[in-house]
């Protein structure tokens, strides 16, 4: 009886955690590509969050909400604490919002250098963020897909 409790505790408290992780809300069939200023990065755990104003598919300027994951993560991927800050002009590529609200989750992020980040961040079955089995070096596309 103790191993049926002890399992029943375990599966609860992995499924909680998987629910946090969730990128349910993002679109991982789709990539969108922005060029624009940042407003706001905050490198937080157990996700950073990055503003980016830029006009959209509409043409009007806006703050999207960018999300991605740890900084460890990031960090581990080669990102510095200084890479990215408010002023900063870039392009950002990533899987939009499924209610159309701007934001999404990044994929890669190409500084005012030319020096082009990956984030490892998407979603179950979303395609790999670019330039990630070249090392992080393929530039992001130009335009949105599909």
């Amino acid at each position: 009886m103790p191993e049926v409790i002890g399992a029943a505790m375990l599966s609860a408290l992995a499924s909680g955690a998987m629910a946090h992780h969730s990128f349910a809300m993002f679109d991982g069939t789709k990539s969108m590509v922005l060029e624009g200023t940042i407003k706001s990065v905050q490198l937080t755990n157990p996700h950073s969050y990055f503003t980016l104003t830029a006009a959209g598919p509409d043409g009007i300027a806006k703050d999207w909400q960018i999300e991605g994951p740890s900084p460890n993560n990031l960090i581990r991927r080669g990102w510095k604490h200084n890479d990215l800050n408010a002023g900063d002009r870039v392009t950002i590529t990533f899987h939009p919002r499924k209610d159309g609200a701007a934001g999404g989750v990044v994929m890669s992020v190409r500084l005012p250098d030319g020096r082009i980040l990956q984030s490892g961040a998407g979603t179950k079955g979303a395609p790999a963020a670019e330039g990630a089995a070249a090392g992080g070096t393929a530039p992001p596309s130009g335009a949105p897909s599909k």
